[in-house]
């Protein structure tokens, strides 16, 4: 986003990664449980790039979005997201749109644009081992997790060899 001229606003339920949002170069924050926060920030993002991956109600983003603006849903919709229907679309021409993954040249375009901005990722790397593996999905069920999960088979199968 910001590598691109955006002005990237952060949308989490959890208060505790506001720093680290503004660190990685967000503008703005909203907690999404704060009401307050998401009535203030109402009509006020063209774009939402939503990669919650369970199902929620989309409508209280919707809100978020201005007139003509659109939310993409990486993976999908899920079943529950539009409780409300559709209508909430209509009278703003907002857009929902889907994406999964790009083929070679995209996923290609996406590597040679984030090393020309110095753009990396983040991760959170665990052994390859049934007990790593096991407080690591307790963790994403409990929503403890910063960075995706990274299972380190290379350093770890040696040794269980």
């Amino acid at each position: 986003g910001a590598a691109m001229g955006c002005n990237v606003t952060v949308i989490t339920r959890d208060e505790s990664k506001r720093e680290l949002a503004l660190s990685f170069g967000a503008k703005n924050v909203i907690i999404s449980t704060d009401k307050a926060q998401m009535d203030a920030a109402a009509k006020s993002l063209h774009f939402i790039y939503n990669s919650i991956a369970f199902a929620h109600d989309i409508h209280p983003y919707l809100d978020l979005l201005k007139s003509n603006g659109t939310m993409i849903m990486v993976g999908g919709v899920p079943k529950g997201s539009m409780p409300a229907g559709s209508f909430s679309l209509i009278p703003r021409n907002l857009r929902i749109a889907g994406s999964l993954i790009g083929g070679i040249r995209q996923t290609q375009e996406m590597i040679d644009f984030c090393a020309k901005h110095n753009i990396v990722c983040s991760i959170e790397m665990i052994d390859a081992t049934p007990e790593a593996v096991e407080i690591a999905w307790k963790r994403t069920v409990a929503s403890d997790v910063k960075f995706r999960f990274v299972i380190d088979t290379k350093a770890t199968l040696p040794k269980l060899v």
